[in-house]
Formats: structure tokens, sequence, C-alpha cells
């Protein structure tokens, strides 16, 4: 049985239809850090309205170790920091690497043991966490396994509910939210699928329930790569265009506007319709104060930046090439990793705050 919430959908923020409060330049703080990008791994996280949480590295000691040749350097340098934004100042958190931040707790590991594959991790509300032993490493490559960025967590197949039958793609939410199912995990399977029963959505299967509730985008759109917004209260992401042959990235079509969808965990969907412009591509898709930020990627490259969508515009907030972005609770301040000197291979990946609310400008 499925359930179908397409009644409950409906298309959210035309642009010609939301009215958010007259636009004003951001705030802008350069935190004189830079992140190295992590690939679909967060490095930075708000754990209240004012407090940032992220691994990084001092961007004055990376230039000292760059000028010195020194070897090892990131791994070296890199640490975990702390942005208070009501002193607009940063202190060291912790040594440690790999941070994840779900519901709350913290998650980082201060040791891996590469002959057992064991690992020392800390996990626990801010500042309060624990060491804990764990094998988790080396469960992640097995079959029956699947690890859960926004849980920050490794589940076995068999133990989610309802449980994920063998060869097929799941996106595991935060703990208690349940699943996506996208299908066979392989391409071809996926494609042979398709051709037997037709196009078919992606479905949400909440704990406990074998009813999937059908979402509003296909197995060939395939999940994208959903992010929880706290400020939404619901889950974003933005699926490859409507006809998109399964499991090939491609270049988004020239001129099509990108609709970008937020589902919660109970079904409800929504839309948002970003339109096309010299961003060409956008990626990291949320809600603010504002207005709707996001990465764009640039058509021409040189053309990328971080934009802010609202009230029926698109306005740049930044210049290069954004890597990450993350969002505040309540909306009134997003960090964006971006690399500003876009052209320059080892140019740092800067970490900038933005204050979208009238309180920060």
């Amino acid at each position: 049985m499925t359930l179908r919430c397409r009644g409950h959908a409906f298309l959210w923020l035309i642009a010609s239809l939301v009215a958010y409060p007259a636009f004003a330049a951001p705030v802008v703080f350069d935190t004189g850090y830079e992140i190295i990008p992590r690939t679909l791994s967060p490095s930075v996280y708000w754990i209240d309205n004012d407090r940032l949480l992220f691994e990084g590295i001092n961007r004055s000691e990376m230039d000292a170790a760059l000028a010195n040749r020194e070897p090892q350097r990131v791994g070296r340098l890199k640490r975990l920091y702390l942005w208070d934004d009501r002193t607009g100042s940063i202190r060291f958190y912790a040594d440690g690497a790999g941070l994840c931040v779900a519901d709350g707790i913290v998650h980082f590991t201060v040791l891996e043991d590469g002959a057992s594959g064991s690992r020392i991790i800390r996990e626990g509300p801010p500042g309060s966490e624990k060491e804990i032993r764990t094998d988790e490493r080396g469960d992640r490559g097995r079959a029956d396994t699947l690890y859960s960025q926004l849980a920050c967590k490794t589940y076995a197949r068999g133990d989610l509910s309802p449980p994920v039958p063998p060869g097929r793609r799941v996106v595991v939410l935060r703990e208690g939210d349940g699943y996506l199912r996208a299908g066979p995990v392989g391409i071809a399977q996926r494609i042979e699928e398709l051709r037997a029963h037709g196009s078919r959505h992606i479905r949400l299967f909440r704990p406990g329930s074998s009813a999937g509730i059908e979402l509003p985008f296909t197995l060939e759109q395939g999940p994208g790569y959903p992010i929880y917004s706290d400020y939404l209260g619901a889950y974003v992401t933005l699926p490859q265009p409507k006809g998109s042959a399964p499991g090939r990235i491609t270049s988004w079509p020239r001129g099509l506007p990108f609709t970008v969808y937020s589902f919660s965990a109970s079904g409800e969907t929504r839309e948002i319709i970003i339109p096309y412009g010299e961003w060409g591509a956008i990626a990291w898709a949320q809600p603010t104060s504002a207005g709707w930020i996001f990465a764009g990627q640039g058509a021409p490259t040189p053309r990328a930046g971080l934009f802010m969508f609202g009230s029926g515009a698109v306005r740049k907030l930044d210049s290069g090439y954004v890597y990450e972005i993350a969002v505040s609770p309540d909306g009134c301040r997003a960090a964006a990793a971006i690399k500003n000197r876009l052209l320059e291979i080892a140019a740092p990946t800067n970490l900038k705050v933005f204050g979208l609310c009238a309180d920060d400008r």
C-alpha cells in the first residue's frame, strides 16, 4: 500500500507571491579561518542561534605553513573551533576530525587505529561530549550497513523499521524520522525496473509503517542530497530535473527554473521555484529569514557565488565557489565556506558569517 501526499503538497514561495522584508545587505564577518571541503559531508554546524561549531584551520597559521613548505600541514593544523556571533570571536574547541552534529548531539573522532579499524570518538551535548571506542568505521563499508550523515550514525539494514531489502537505495533521515527509498542501488537495475514498471516516485517510510508515503520527485530524478533545516523544521532537497537519465549527473538545462522540495517527517511537501540565471546550477539551497540562500555554481564558472532569493528577485551576496552553507535555527545567520579567489588553485576556502536580521545590521 502506498499513501499519496500530492493532495497535501502545494507550490510554496513562488517568486511573484512571496513577500519578504525589504532586502538589506547583510553584515559579513570574515572569520579568518578556512575550511577544508569534505565531499557531501558538512564541516560547519550551528549548535544554537549564536554559536557555530566547525572543523577548520586558522588562515594565518596555514599561510605560515605554506611559506615554510611544511608537509602534512592540513592534518597538523585542522581542529575544531567555536565561533560566537555575540562577540565576533573564535576559540579552540577540541582536537578532532570528522565532525558531525545531529539533534543537538556533537560527534567527532579523536583517534583512529588503522590496524584494528577501531576509533575513539567523542559524542554528547556541546561541551559535554564523552569518549567512546567504536568499530563503526569498519562497518561503514559493509553491504548490510548504511551511514546517515543526517543522524551521524551507522545502521544495519535489518535494524531499520521497516527493514530495508538488500540492493535498495535508501537515505536514512534523522533519528526517528525514517528513511527514503529510491529504487535499486545499481543504475542498470534502476533502468530495468523503470522499463518494467514505468516512472515511480521516491517514498518516505516512517518507523514501524510498511506503507510508504509518495513524495513528488521520481526515481529518475533521484533524492538529491537532503539536508535538515532547523529554521523550517523540515528536510530540503534539490533532485535532478524531471526527465533525467537515472544515475547520470548532467548540467542543469539552460533556462529551466530550479524546483527545490521540502518535506516533513510526516510526508507533507512544499516546493520553491528559483529562477534560472547567471548562477547556472545551485546547491545547498535552504530557507532563511531573508529568503532562500543558495550556492550558485556559475554559468560561466567565474559568475559563481552565494545568492539570496526572495520577494521575486535573486541577489548576489558574495563571489566565489561555495562548498557549504549552514543556517542558524532562527534563520538570522548563515555561514558559508567560499573560495573567493576562484581561479587560484591554492586559494583558501574562507569561512564567512552573514548576518541577515535587522539586529545584525
